[in-house]
């Protein structure tokens, strides 16, 4: 062993301009060792300068946004204190510039001077590529904030018109909102009076934006009853604003998916993305990210609707985040319920405008009721009996908008009479007559011939409201059943990819096998449990089926001790990793300040290192106990290859997951439009991916048999994985840019095109990966070979076809990074064979948008009125 390290020590890598020829070691040991000495030392230098130079450039001051902030002697009144590095750029190339100085020293002491100089001439190679990718370069200008207002606009009117004509509210009469102001303190309001007994769509739109705009209404509160209209008044408002040019640009969104574990700036962040995707253009590391860059223009509104909805428990720590998120001269409308206990009686919402949104008066219903156009004698009868007795108990309920909906619809479908009504309100009072009209519309919805499921439909919609309710969000959407199957099911499905991954293990050579198979492992694993807790029973779930992979195939093709040790150490990594994942992935994504960021990557870091221990003296253990003796499987070499694994797809999983506590679909637009940005930059960012993953593949070998033979696994990591990655990360994030003339409504990514992208992800990259095999089969093969059986008695034995299974296995990583689509499937099958929902679940939720029971905001549908949701949660199994 002593030999061969002398040996690995004279052996000499060539530069990186000579890559063809990095299989030979045919170098003249009487080189002058003078010129090789001032190479080395010249490109060390020059590393060592760009440390000093851009050291002195990032000297930037910190901007501090907080209670008081100093910047240039002005002073800034805010809440949140937060600290952000305006010189970041800068201080990332001092971080690389002083990790490339430690690399080419580490390589002097350890290979002496032939080492060093190939070191530098890779490291110098890397960063030339960095800056060439843009990573060093000047950061993405800001669009112009006016035509940006104006693209924001156009998409939301043409996607909430779409709305209103898939929800069947342009063709509604409604009755005028009864608006008064709210003032603490006083005991008489201030109403707003509208003349009309009942609006068109149109008239409804325009008369909420003129009195917002008349009133200068900038910041507001809104109450109401639950089904007095204050989410529709918000709908109409909006797009009233939206059709008048000049005004504020209203971005509606609902708090019922606000979960407590989460800040209000990366929930209101995600949620902006997710239904105005024309966002995405803006930069989150602005200051409040995307959301506050666009409030602090003065050219947006934000309506937060369903603050009511969020936990009783957690409303006042929510409305503390909301007054420290926005300013007090921020456009910002909220609209709630009568308040729990534990806040004010109005919301304290600083410099706003508190409005209630009252029950209508008798007199108001009935002359609504007679302007109807369409009425019937039973619907005239019901306007007779409100207009003659105020004290009628269906005119109580018929105050509110929903139920004077429910109740005038089923009427005119005879699914109601007037007789049954009084029936039911004497039974059991007002109360058990608003619950027998929500029972009539949803029947009624269930019955439809275009809702799947007949029967089961019932038991569908019961589970989703009760699962809704128990994990206190109000929303729903197709990706979120994968927080609703057991963690196990999850790490069982990451656990079978292990089958192909070791099957590709096999065929690499030494230092792309195991650590190859663990790091394939993490990241799918990492993939699949986005925003699913793991736990012991995931883990030793993962444990066994790993294990059971490994021996399967193992057994086929390599001697059983081989096999037995190679599935101790694999499987062993693959449940610790399962885990820990939770700890590995927290404190991801650009809006956590960067001292969390740090103390993030440090836990991580120590996780790893410790889980590669464990596993190394396991497998240790194993090998000892059956008399197994792998030269290539020292207790140095398992710690390597279970780090560079688990690490690698760490990395990768924290540099593509925007917040690995949630999962979320694809952000990909099916359309060849022209995107913004154009598509050199997204492919420069692949060509990123392909040089990390390349380094990647190739640090096992370079420390265990030199920096030549390291060199060659980079090279085939590089063009059978790094590359096809790469290209397909780079299209993926070109598809997903906003279109460059705005057009991009709200709903960019149903199932459907999430489906297409995982697929086309598992596809393009086998395809990808057939290419660059290929490639190396040619002259490049002979020579890496050559490198290959020199240093390790080991050659390259894949073939084109083998580029099927790294389609298996990375595509279905980097489809989990992109997508939600394969996550969605394994726990939606789950859940569709014990029946608790439909196969065709999108299908089931267009239907019952359709018919008005649910209503959707962006990708998430949520019941058309909470006291649905609350209807169904209340009823028996």
């Amino acid at each position: 062993m002593g030999d061969q390290q002398g040996e690995n020590r004279q052996l000499r890598a060539a530069p990186a301009h000579q890559l063809s020829a990095v299989g030979q070691v045919g170098a003249d040991r009487t080189e002058d060792a003078v010129h090789r000495s001032t190479v080395v030392c010249h490109r060390f230098v020059t590393v060592t300068w760009t440390v000093v130079r851009v050291g002195v450039q990032s000297c930037r001051p910190w901007r501090v946004t907080g209670s008081i902030v100093q910047y240039g002697g002005n002073f800034t009144e805010g809440v949140n204190m937060t600290i952000r590095d305006e010189g970041g750029l800068n201080r990332r190339k001092v971080l690389l510039a002083l990790l490339g100085s430690v690399l080419i020293a580490g390589a002097c002491v350890r290979y002496g001077l032939s080492g060093g100089d190939s070191m530098s001439s890779i490291v110098l190679a890397v960063l030339g590529l960095l800056a060439y990718a843009g990573i060093l370069g000047s950061r993405t200008e800001e669009p112009d904030m006016d035509r940006f207002a104006a693209d924001v606009r156009n998409d939301g009117l043409g996607y909430w018109r779409q709305q209103l004509i898939l929800r069947g509210l342009q063709s509604r009469l409604y009755i005028p909102p009864r608006l008064a102001v709210i003032r603490p303190g006083h005991t008489n309001e201030v109403a707003f009076t509208f003349v009309k007994p009942a609006w068109s769509q149109t008239q409804f739109s325009a008369k909420i934006a003129t009195l917002l705009v008349a009133q200068g209404i900038r910041r507001a509160v809104v109450y109401g009853r639950g089904g007095s209209g204050k989410s529709l008044l918000a709908l109409m408002g909006m797009i009233g604003m939206f059709e008048q040019p000049g005004t504020l640009v209203p971005l509606l969104l609902s708090l019922n998916s606000w979960r407590a574990s989460e800040s209000f700036e990366s929930w209101i962040n995600r949620r902006l993305v997710s239904t105005y995707p024309s966002t995405r253009v803006l930069s989150p590391r602005s200051p409040g990210g995307r959301v506050g860059r666009l409030v602090r223009s003065g050219k947006f509104m934000v309506v937060l609707d369903g603050f009511d909805e969020l936990p009783p428990a957690f409303q006042q720590d929510a409305l503390g985040q909301i007054n420290g998120f926005f300013m007090p001269t921020d456009p910002l409308v909220v609209l709630t319920r009568q308040m729990n206990a534990g806040l004010d009686e109005t919301l304290a919402v600083p410099g706003a405008m508190h409005i209630g949104v009252d029950d209508h008066e008798p007199a108001r219903i009935g002359e609504y009721l007679k302007s109807l156009p369409d009425k019937d004698a039973v619907v005239h009868q019901l306007a007779d009996r409100v207009l003659t007795d105020e004290h009628d108990p269906i005119a109580k309920i018929l105050a509110r908008p929903l139920y004077l909906e429910l109740t005038v619809d089923a009427l005119l479908d005879g699914r109601l009479t007037l007789p049954q009504l009084d029936a039911v309100i004497a039974a059991g009072g007002v109360h058990a007559g608003e619950q027998y009209l929500l029972s009539l519309k949803i029947d009624d919805t269930l019955a439809q011939p275009d809702v799947p499921g007949g029967p089961r439909a019932g038991l569908w919609l019961t589970y989703m409201a009760r699962q809704m309710s128990r994990n206190d969000v109000g929303a729903f959407a197709w990706y979120h059943t994968v927080g609703l199957a057991p963690a196990p099911i999850l790490a069982v499905a990451a656990a079978l990819t292990m089958i192909p991954a070791y099957k590709i293990a096999l065929t690499m050579p030494v230092g792309l096998t195991r650590g190859l198979a663990i790091g394939l492992f993490a990241g799918t694993c990492i993939g699949l449990m986005r925003g699913v807790r793991s736990g012991p029973i995931a883990a030793a779930s993962a444990f066994l089926v790993a294990w059971l992979a490994v021996a399967a195939v193992g057994l086929l093709t390599v001697p059983a001790a081989q096999t037995i040790a190679d599935a101790t150490e694999i499987a062993l990594a693959a449940g610790l990793t399962t885990l820990v994942k939770d700890r590995l992935m927290t404190a991801a994504g650009p809006h956590i300040e960067m001292p969390v960021r740090l103390r993030a990557w440090s836990i991580a870091t120590t996780l790893i290192v410790a889980m590669a221990v464990v596993v190394a003296a396991a497998t240790k253990a194993v090998s000892a106990a059956m008399h197994f003796d792998d030269p290539n499987r020292g207790f140095a070499a398992i710690i390597i290859a279970v780090v560079a694994g688990v690490g690698v797809a760490v990395v990768a999983s924290r540099v593509l997951v925007h917040d690995p506590r949630f999962v979320q679909p694809s952000t990909v637009l099916l359309t060849m439009r022209r995107r913004r940005g154009g598509v050199l930059r997204p492919l420069r960012s692949g060509l990123i991916a392909a040089t990390a993953i390349g380094i990647g593949g190739g640090l096992g070998g370079a420390v265990r048999f030199g920096a030549e033979y390291g060199l060659a696994l980079i090279i085939i990591f590089g063009l059978a994985i790094g590359v096809p990655v790469g290209i397909v990360g780079g299209a993926i994030k070109w598809l997903s840019a906003p279109p460059a003339k705005g057009g991009q409504h709200a709903v960019y990514s149903p199932m459907r095109n999430d489906r297409l992208t995982a697929i086309g992800i598992v596809l393009a990259i086998s395809a990808a990966a057939i290419a660059g095999i290929v490639t190396l089969t040619g002259a490049p093969l002979a020579s890496l070979n050559t490198a290959l059986q020199q240093h390790s008695g080991m050659a390259l034995l894949v073939v084109p076809l083998d580029g099927v299974l790294f389609g298996l296995t990375i595509g279905v990583v980097v489809a989990c990074y992109y997508s939600a689509w394969f996550a969605f499937s394994v726990s939606h099958a789950y859940l569709a064979l014990l029946g608790r929902l439909p196969w065709r679940l999108f299908r089931f939720l267009e239907a019952l948008e359709e018919h008005e029971l649910l209503r959707r905001e962006g990708l998430v549908y949520q019941f058309r009125n909470i006291e649905m949701q609350d209807h169904l949660t209340g009823l028996k199994k």
